[in-house]
């Protein structure tokens, strides 16, 4: 049986690997960094995803994001 380990703050968990932490008491996002920047994968980004790219732009450039984004309609985080 594998272990859950919760984290309340963005962190690294593994090499190239970062987790957003528990926003808002909700849910958690993954970023994985890539050659062209951090790749994230939300949840339902009931957050908002302005709290995701906050929480995870500290460990380097936004290059993609997958998931759910209910209500998502801030287009001008997505522009390079």
């Amino acid at each position: 049986m594998k272990e859950v380990i919760y984290y309340s703050k963005p962190q690294e968990i593994a090499g190239h690997f970062y987790t957003g932490g528990k926003l808002e008491n909700i849910e958690q996002s993954l970023a994985i960094e890539t050659k062209n920047g951090l790749a994230i994968i939300a949840g339902c980004s009931h957050p908002a995803i302005k709290s995701i790219f906050t929480a995870l732009s500290q460990f380097g450039k936004i290059y993609g994001i997958t998931g759910g984004m209910h209500g998502f309609d801030h287009y001008q985080l997505l522009e390079g």
